[in-house]
Order: C-alpha cells, then sequence, then structure tokens
C-alpha cells in the first residue's frame, strides 16, 4: 500500500467515521433495518449480507484448481464471476466454468459489465441480455448496471428466478455530489434492486470522506466503493461502516485501487 494510502487509514476523521459507522451496526434490529431493507434481509446460501466483512473475490475464467484451493484456504465463499471478461461467451463454456465453481462449494455473483462502465462487453444489449437470460438460472446473484436500457428486465428476469439483485452505478473520473448519490441509490430501490452499488473515482481525500458519509447514512442498503489510489482504503473501512461487499482480485486488478482478497483478508481480520 502507499504511503498516501496508509495515511487517510490513520486519519483522525476517519477513525472517528468508522467509530460511527460501527455504533450504527449496533442498533438493535427495528432500528437497524428499516425502510426498503426491513423488508428485504439479503441472503445468498449460507451468506447473510449486513454481517462485515464479506470478501468477494474477483475472478475472470482463467481460474485453476490452485486458485481455488487458495480461496477456499482465505475463506471466501464469494466470487463475482466477470463473464465480460471471458474468451468466449458461448453458453456451454460458461456453464462449465461455472459448475467447476459449484463443484467447489463457491457462491456466484454474475457480472456481464458493458464497456461504457469499465467492461469489456462490446456487443448489443440485447445480445447482453440473452446472455443474462440463460446465465441467471445457474448462478446465485446478479449484477446490472443502473444507466443500462436492459436493467429492468434483467431486474425482473432475476425476481422470477428468486435471484437478489445489484443494481450498480459506476463513475471512473469523479465522485458524484451527495444530492446525485442519493438520486443513484432511490433509482436503484425503485427499480427493484435488491442493494445498490456505488463504485466512484476519488480526486481528493474531500471525494472519498463524501462516500463514506454517504455510506454511513445507509447502513446494510449499499455496496460502495471509492475508487483510485485515493479511495483504496475504502475497500477496508466501508464495510466496516455499512458496506455489504467488498471486491478483492486474486491475479489481477479489475477495478483502480482494488486490494488482493489476501490485503483484505489481513486488514479485515
Amino acid at each position: 500500500m502507499t504511503k498516501e494510502t496508509i495515511s487517510i487509514l490513520t486519519d483522525k476523521k476517519a477513525m472517528e467515521a468508522i467509530r460511527a459507522g460501527e455504533q450504527a451496526r449496533r442498533q438493535d434490529n427495528k432500528n437497524y433495518y428499516i425502510g426498503w431493507h426491513k423488508r428485504f434481509k439479503m441472503k445468498i446460501g449460507k451468506i447473510e449480507l449486513g454481517k462485515p466483512p464479506i470478501v468477494c473475490a474477483v475472478l475472470r475464467d482463467n481460474f485453476n484448481s490452485k486458485i481455488l484451493s487458495r480461496l477456499k484456504k482465505l475463506h471466501v465463499e464469494l466470487i463475482e464471476l466477470r463473464v465480460d471478461q471471458f474468451k468466449q461467451l458461448d453458453f456451454r463454456y460458461v456453464a462449465e466454468r461455472i459448475r467447476i465453481l459449484k463443484r467447489n462449494k463457491f457462491l456466484i455473483l454474475l457480472t456481464i459489465r458493458h464497456k461504457s462502465e469499465g467492461g469489456a462487453f462490446h456487443f448489443s444489449e440485447a445480445e447482453r441480455f440473452q446472455l443474462f437470460r440463460v446465465i441467471i438460472p445457474i448462478v446465485d446473484l446478479v449484477d446490472i448496471e443502473l444507466k443500462s436500457p436492459i436493467c429492468k428486465k434483467v431486474v425482473q428476469l432475476a425476481k422470477r428466478r428468486k435471484k437478489p439483485v445489484i443494481v450498480s452505478f459506476h463513475d471512473f473520473h469523479k465522485t458524484p455530489t451527495n444530492h446525485n448519490l442519493d438520486q443513484y441509490w432511490k433509482e436503484g430501490v425503485k427499480l427493484g434492486a435488491s442493494v445498490v452499488k456505488i463504485a466512484a473515482f476519488a480526486k481528493s481525500q474531500k471525494d472519498y470522506f463524501r462516500l463514506l458519509d454517504f455510506t454511513i447514512e445507509h447502513p446494510g442498503e449499499v455496496i460502495t466503493i471509492s475508487m483510485g489510489r485515493v479511495g483504496a482504503p475504502s475497500r477496508v473501512l466501508f464495510p466496516l461502516c455499512g458496506s455489504l461487499l467488498t471486491y478483492g482480485y486474486v491475479n489481477r486488478k479489475t477495478a483502480p485501487g482494488q486490494l488482493s482478497v489476501e490485503q483484505l483478508r489481513k486488514f479485515l481480520k
């Protein structure tokens, strides 16, 4: 980790924010599970989100038995499978990779990220929806971008299959204003999200703390990530303040400022 990252980790305001977040999490269920979250307590297999820390390992299709064994030793149960980065998008190939993960008792978050939000999928939205349609039945959780024209259809499809849905928003250039953060969350909830994810690039500590404050205001309702070098500590701190997941890479970063699964496990012991 960089000196800048370490300095933020030891920043007095950050530590006060962590304590505030922990106090919020200690509230009784009546106060904690409020609003729409009270109606939907997100559980995937044996994992109940909101019981921190939940580390999600990000994988492409190039995993092998050595990598899976490594994840098991780190007690990782949830995998974000980046199908958009697969070398093949043929359903039989994708299904076989999923079956291997299932045989190894991993839960799978399906992501087919569009290139407009940092992904590798460059075909039409109609083709992407067809991929979602055939893969959703064999995974445990689904991610779809808030601004995608197929978002509502994917949410409805996942709900029919009784799969929780992350409705996500990514900004690789800046951190939204407080007003926009609230607006994105409300839009995601209105679309039927089980949880709303907001990942935004931090140019300054001010950006970082704005997203941290938003996280504390929505404990157990969001997944939040502050991207970039300044935002790197969010991968550790935000889950302690109410963010439901933190993502770690195995061999290669998939987002700026992302930490490895090993680093996350070390800091979140």
